[in-house]
């Protein structure tokens, strides 16, 4: 997936990269209340969806039959990180394999529904059903379908494969598996992404926009239970030095079968 922003005051595209300061013109908003009053919901829809690939990528989308065309989309990057919120009259988002093929992206994709129904979600032949609250991890290099309720919003975070690669082993068989909403990491997740999409709290902020995509805390993310929902054998957090070298020994134990094991352990910041 591709991200671009338009700079409003000037009307120039501009391209994201990894290296770039994180600042306010890195997030925009596509809304169908912004767009010309005069179109009918099939212009606006079409004009919506132009707009769309232009800061994104291309997508279907199909608007529930009985309600007037309404969709807000608030578009993020910062740094390696994606992000996009939808809210709107829609039953069906949709990209086909060869749009996919098209962005050449290999990111992950978290997606979280944050509406109170059940949404659907399709990618390779495989169906998995996400309730209110929950994630579903994803790929970017395959083609996906969701059905949803109208106003039923939904967020997505696009993360580097290598990043939760390197977190999580075997990452190709965590896809398309939802966790519930009852898990910590995953509360905490919808309360990350609400602090990406606040309106102007982080505009003054560059100290804490510099730990967006690096630093998780307040609260601190507890690895050991995230580890733990995707069936890695996990302990933690270890505070007193004295239990680390008998953690990493039982740990080591479970390396040496051939399975992933997880220590999480707290130290002091520099």
């Amino acid at each position: 997936m591709r991200l671009h922003v338009m700079e409003p005051t000037e009307g120039r595209s501009v391209s994201m990269t990894h290296d770039e300061a994180v600042t306010p013109r890195q997030r925009f908003t596509l809304a169908s209340d912004d767009l010309p009053a005069h179109l009918d919901d099939r212009a606006r829809l079409a004009a919506w969806q132009d707009r769309f690939v232009e800061h994104s990528c291309k997508l279907d989308i199909s608007p529930a039959a009985d309600r007037r065309f309404s969709l807000r989309c608030d578009l993020a990057r910062f740094q390696e990180i994606g992000a996009i919120r939808f809210e709107g009259t829609v039953d069906r988002f949709e990209r086909p394999s060869h749009y996919a093929a098209i962005d050449g992206s290999d990111d992950l994709i978290l997606c979280l529904n944050q509406g109170g129904s059940a949404t659907s979600f399709t990618q390779s032949g495989r169906d998995a059903t996400l309730r209110s609250g929950a994630v579903l991890l994803a790929t970017n290099t395959m083609g996906g379908r969701m059905r949803a309720q109208s106003d039923n919003p939904w967020s997505s975070l696009f993360v580097p494969r290598q990043r939760i690669g390197a977190l999580v082993a075997n990452v190709d068989d965590r896809l398309m598996k939802p966790l519930d909403a009852g898990v910590a990491p995953v509360r905490f997740l919808g309360r990350y992404l609400d602090l990406l999409f606040a309106p102007d709290d982080l505009q003054d902020e560059p100290a804490l926009l510099a730990h967006i995509g690096t630093t998780i805390t307040d609260p601190n993310i507890d690895f050991a239970m995230m580890a733990k929902s995707m069936g890695v054998y996990a302990e933690g957090p270890i505070i007193k030095p004295g239990d680390i070298a008998p953690a990493l020994k039982r740990a080591l134990a479970v390396v040496r079968k051939g399975q992933p094991a997880l220590v999480d352990v707290i130290t002091d910041p520099r």
